[in-house]
């Protein structure tokens, strides 16, 4: 019978970590292969860009993604440079980690 391997609140905050930001990074990636895609499909031949519906929607849906992406990294930023800022005002050396 094989054991069970034991891992640390630390070792689970990390795994976290490391694996959004991996989701994310290739969410991003996607999303700029995706704009390029419809940027080799665009129609007409005049300075004006000529889009089908469907991939005006696409297109849609990907800058969607890509200012949620940068939203979430905004506030992170402002969340933990709060809480840091607070802690540090506090002379906290520890502190919960968010939840």
């Amino acid at each position: 019978m094989k054991k069970k391997a034991k891992f640390t609140l630390e070792d689970a905050f990390k795994n976290y970590y490391e694996f959004s930001g991996l989701l994310s990074s290739n969410v991003r990636n996607l999303c700029y292969a995706g704009i390029a895609v419809i940027w080799v499909f665009k129609t007409g031949i005049n300075p004006a860009i000529e889009l089908p519906p469907a991939l005006i929607f696409a297109l849609l849906f990907f800058v969607a993604s890509l200012l949620m992406d940068i939203f979430q990294y905004a506030w992170s930023t402002i969340w933990w440079g709060k809480t840091s800022y607070s802690n540090e005002k506090l002379k906290k050396r520890k502190f919960s980690e968010p939840r």
